[in-house]
């Protein structure tokens, strides 16, 4: 059996490194295109997220392409259904951006 397995930034791996935190994470495997699934298609991108100071995301961009088109779409896509709790500087929320890789890979389920 077949299963997707994608890899994201975690909660505590943002709060580490500035003072977002990531309210609403979606699924890579969402966000997986079906024609890419069924051709085998893998890979890895880079995306930029940029959200306002109401922690919506105005803005992704594809920093590192995988060589598919298909799954460079589908990573701005999954960076778009972001939804982050800005960071706080003199009581103020502030918008801000982050580097976020996208792993799309077809990986086997382990035997039962």
């Amino acid at each position: 059996m077949t299963g997707l397995l994608a890899i994201g930034i975690t909660d505590s791996q943002a709060a580490e490194n500035t003072k977002y935190r990531i309210k609403t994470q979606p699924k890579v495997s969402d966000f997986y295109p079906a024609i890419s699934v069924a051709n085998g298609e893998q890979g890895r991108t880079i995306i930029k997220i940029c959200w306002n100071k109401d922690g919506k995301v105005v803005d992704t961009t594809l920093v590192e392409s995988s060589g598919i088109y298909r799954l460079d779409e589908a990573a701005v896509l999954f960076g778009k259904a972001y939804v982050f709790r800005p960071g706080i500087e003199n009581d103020v929320p502030v918008a801000g951006c982050a580097m976020q890789a996208v792993q799309f890979s077809l990986a086997r389920s382990p035997p039962r």
